[in-house]
């Protein structure tokens, strides 16, 4: 009852002084020194001025003077009070519980395996891990099991060690997340924190950052724990994310663990390779590819050609580092027919980062078939008649066919050794379309005994058209050689000129003339392309090859100088000019004089010049048909892809997994006519032995032509096969080989990044902390504790009922004293 009472008076509430710390404020007031300095001397002033003047007009005795002025400043000074709004106020500690969020990356670049070289970093390391326990140096077996464990096992291990303590510890004043992530993120719970898998194909870290506090609903985050090497290639960036985190009302701290060696690690990649697909048996194959090196300068290293597992070429290679790409060029001649794997790499050194990029896997079909060429020239320009005998020597890989406009009659065309004698143009498309390559010379389109075969209804135009179905859809080869009189101006406005890689509309008739009217010489100049391209390589050394073309110094011993050239406008967008005027060109720049580009299935070359068999002096073939002999293959090459029926195309030779793979055919009967089924069945033969078959679609409105797509489940070596299954009809089928690989972009920068790292966790007034100083992490986080809010509330105190019986008591006081001595 009395505390009701009391509580009554105060006019406050008790239930709310029981919850949490209680006090009295005033609501209004001024500065200390104002109620001292003014408001205190003011009352007294004004209390002494009041009295001390009725004092002497009255009879008061001292006594009661000071009494009553007491009175009245007591007054003066509650009214004050009043004014000031008194209030009770109580404060409520409100305790939450928070989060501790742990992010583990698992991207494949927690798959490398670092090899620690900091001998303190590798004991801690070893420690944390559970790998090395006690005191003392690492034995020789935990340092091979620390260099073999991949960053993933490392982390698994330190999470993992004396069965879980480390999330145990954390969990003491916090509740634990975990997650992981890569270019995703997903929960799992505490205690998997060391059996973690990384095989995701690109790091977020921004993305997982953000998204592991939504995923909190309002719960409060006391701190983020991120593990990862630091190498984000997806997504926010880590900074930004940072900064974020940093920005809200309650800063989320950000405790980096960097795992990787963030020193620059040692590493050799072998890369762009360039070989043919398929090939004729007993000829060279030249296989290019570059080395990439990093940590093993002046290093000697041996690149090496292994086919089937059989090492068949090398070469010493003495290693730049800083990643300079240095070109390593081995040849092979294949004896007989069949497929091969060839591999081409150098072998694994100790120390090196990555195992995986060391070597690249090349497949081949070897064919024992030799190619088949159509020749056509107008009349027997030495181009023709050293080009023509070339080809006929070369009994072991050509079988060609002459065709001399200007012959008579009963002239014996020229063929290789006993091949009959071809009388007249193919007018057939099947008797076209067993040749693999066709060279026209310096013919006249229209004249009739070029193609316009007398023995059939095949006009000039028809065959033409021939021509360019046998390039555009059968993938034959098309060697266009300049002439002065013909090629390759009256081929303007013909299927013949939208094969071509040059422009020929604009043609400068004026520049080009006869080898008779020029009397100076010039030398081809190279391109990049043409430096790099083996249709250009008469010599091995690829700066002696660069002066035998441009006689760059005026040696002697260069290539003969040309006379005569056909000046085209310009070459076409996606051709590849490999040599060009010196001198000579317009608006577009130099004139191009060797050209060629893939025109649908098929290759085409073309050549400005006409005097490449000057190339013969002193030197015979040396030079002349190492350059035709590398052509001729080149052009031979969109045939050989696939059969002359059956035709199967990849969309590049090697995917990242998780990419579709795209395959498109062309598919013909046995009379060249294009297959008209809805869907025609693909076998794909997937690495582990394992066989799929896919239908590919029909592309409507392109009769013969199919498209489909595949995608690969696992990294390997694939090969996709189409074709009929009849017995007596395999020989048509063709197989087009791809491989795929694990996506680079996780590899391509492979050092811990500490400096993402340091900035994400200073950001957010958090800590970097090595792999080695995991075992850390409770106490740092632990300091934190719960999240303690304060709630404050008040209640007023100035217009309660004491208040007014305070101000009654001493205004009534005052009065009954002022009535008994008579001041009223």
């Amino acid at each position: 009852m009395f505390r009701d009472t009391i509580d009554w008076l105060l006019g406050i509430d008790r239930v709310l002084l029981g919850e949490g710390e209680w006090g009295i404020a005033l609501r209004n007031r001024p500065e200390v020194w104002v109620i001292f300095l003014v408001i205190l001397p003011a009352i007294a002033l004004c209390v002494w001025s009041i009295y001390r003047r009725e004092g002497k007009s009255l009879q008061v005795s001292p006594r009661v003077r000071i009494t009553l002025g007491i009175l009245r400043g007591l007054l003066m000074a509650f009214l004050a009070l009043v004014i000031m709004q008194p209030v009770l106020f109580v404060d409520k500690e409100n305790r939450r519980q928070t989060n501790v969020l742990v992010l583990i990356d698992v991207s494949q670049s927690m798959t490398l395996k670092d090899k620690l070289t900091d001998a303190g970093d590798r004991e801690r390391v070893a420690a944390v891990t559970g790998i090395h326990r006690g005191s003392g140096r690492l034995s020789l077996e935990e340092e091979r099991a620390l260099d073999s464990a991949a960053r993933i096992d490392l982390v698994n291990q330190a999470f993992a060690k004396d069965d879980g303590a480390l999330c145990k510890a954390l969990a003491e004043k916090h509740l634990v997340r975990t997650y992981a992530f890569a270019n995703g993120l997903h929960e799992f719970p505490p205690v998997k924190a060391g059996t973690q898998i990384a095989e995701g194909p690109a790091t977020a870290i921004g993305d997982a950052l953000l998204g592991s506090v939504n995923d909190q609903k309002g719960t409060p985050v006391a701190a983020i724990v991120l593990v990862s090497d630091g190498r984000s290639n997806s997504g926010m960036t880590p900074e930004t994310a940072a900064q974020y985190l940093a920005n809200r009302d309650v800063n989320v701290p950000i405790y980096a663990v960097g795992v990787g060696n963030p020193q620059e690690p040692k590493d050799i990649e072998v890369l762009k390779l360039v070989a043919p697909e398929v090939v004729t048996a007993k000829d060279w194959v030249t296989f290019e590819f570059m080395v990439k090196s990093r940590g093993f300068t002046g290093e000697t290293v041996s690149a090496e050609l292994a086919v089937d597992g059989k090492v068949v070429a090398e070469q010493n290679v003495t290693l730049l580092g800083a990643e300079i790409e240095q070109a390593v060029t081995l040849k092979w001649r294949p004896d007989r027919p069949g497929d091969y794997d060839a591999t081409l790499g150098v072998p694994v050194r100790a120390g090196e980062l990555l195992d995986t990029n060391n070597s690249l896997l090349h497949h081949l079909k070897v064919v024992d078939r030799k190619i088949r060429v159509l020749y056509i020239d107008g009349y027997p320009r030495w181009e023709y008649r050293y080009l023509k005998n070339a080809l006929i020597r070369d009994t072991a890989s050509i079988e060609v066919h002459c065709l001399l406009v200007s012959a008579d009659a009963d002239f014996p065309q020229e063929s290789s050794r006993g091949v009959p004698s071809l009388l007249e143009f193919p007018a057939e498309k099947r008797d076209l379309f067993q040749y693999d390559v066709i060279i026209l010379g310096d013919v006249d389109p229209r004249d009739p005994r070029a193609f316009a075969a007398p023995t059939s209804s095949l006009t000039w135009d028809q065959a033409l058209e021939n021509i360019a179905q046998f390039v555009e859809e059968m993938g034959g080869g098309l060697a266009v050689i300049s002439g002065v009189h013909d090629t390759p101006r009256s081929y303007r406005n013909t299927p013949i000129a939208r094969l071509l890689p040059v422009v020929l509309e604009g043609i400068d008739e004026g520049e080009a003339g006869s080898s008779d009217n020029i009397t100076e010489s010039f030398h081809p100049k190279l391109t990049p392309e043409g430096r790099e391209s083996p249709l250009m390589r008469l010599e091995p050394d690829k700066a002696m090859n660069v002066e035998l073309w441009e006689d760059n110094d005026g040696r002697e011993d260069g290539l003969p100088g040309v006379f005569w050239y056909t000046p085209v406008k310009k070459s076409k967008p996606g051709a590849t000019v490999l040599a060009v005027h010196p001198r000579s060109g317009n608006k577009y720049g130099p004139y191009p004089l060797i050209a060629t580009q893939n025109y649908n299935r098929g290759r085409v070359l073309f050549t400005a010049i006409d005097s490449s068999w000057r190339w013969r002096y002193l030197v015979g073939d040396k030079h002349f048909y190492t350059h035709w002999g590398e052509v001729i293959r080149y052009l031979r090459g969109g045939r050989l892809i696939g059969s002359k029926r059956f035709n199967l195309y990849v969309g590049r030779p090697t995917y990242a997994l998780g990419d579709k793979v795209e395959l498109s055919a062309r598919l013909y009967d046995a009379e060249f006519q294009p297959i008209q089924d809805p869907s025609y069945p693909c076998e794909i033969d997937a690495p582990g032995e394992k066989h799929e078959t896919i239908d590919l679609k029909a592309i409507p409105g392109k009769p013969g032509q199919y498209e489909g797509s595949y995608k690969p489940a696992d990294p390997g070596s694939y090969a996709a096969t189409i074709g009929p299954t009849v017995l007596g009809e395999e020989k048509d089928r063709t197989t087009v080989p791809f491989s795929v690989r694990l996506p680079m972009i996780e590899f391509e920068d492979p050092i811990m990044d500490r400096k993402s790292l340091e900035m994400a966790a200073s950001k957010t007034k958090g800590k970097f902390l090595t792999l080695g100083e995991i075992d850390q992490l409770p106490k740092l986080i632990q300091q934190s504790g719960d999240l303690v809010s304060v709630e404050s509330k008040e209640d007023d105190l100035w217009d309660s009922p004491l208040f007014y019986i305070l101000f009654l008591l001493l205004i009534t006081a005052e009065w009954v004293i002022r009535k008994v001595v008579r001041l009223l």
